[in-house]
């Protein structure tokens, strides 16, 4: 490896997320990473990743450089995507059972 990987962990979370949501494309998914790399506002207690990590501040120092080299979907998928095969999908996008929750099935 001659350099660091296109991945940073909440900023990679956020994508898959975003990308995970019925009706959202990439551009949805690029703007919820870019916004939790980059968004700090320490007034509403909102940190951003590159505010909170400073090995990714150095490596990149703003989104455009994490986002340029093309890979950084590529990363997120490979390393988050068995995670999140294993675990399942996000309660929220789980169906909710079809006699309602706390009812028995007779």
């Amino acid at each position: 490896m001659t350099r660091p990987l296109p991945f940073v962990q909440r900023c990679s979370d956020a994508w898959w997320v975003s990308k995970m949501k019925p009706g959202n494309g990439d551009a949805k998914a690029q703007a919820a990473a870019c916004k939790a790399y980059e968004h700090h506002d320490p007034a509403h207690k909102i940190f951003s990743e590159r505010e909170s990590n400073p090995c990714a501040a150095r490596a990149f120092p703003d989104f455009a450089a994490l986002w340029s080299a093309g890979e950084f979907g590529h990363w997120a998928r490979t390393l988050l995507g068995p995670l999140r095969d294993a675990l399942g999908a996000a309660p929220e996008a789980a169906a909710a059972p079809a006699g309602g929750a706390g009812q028995e099935a007779t």
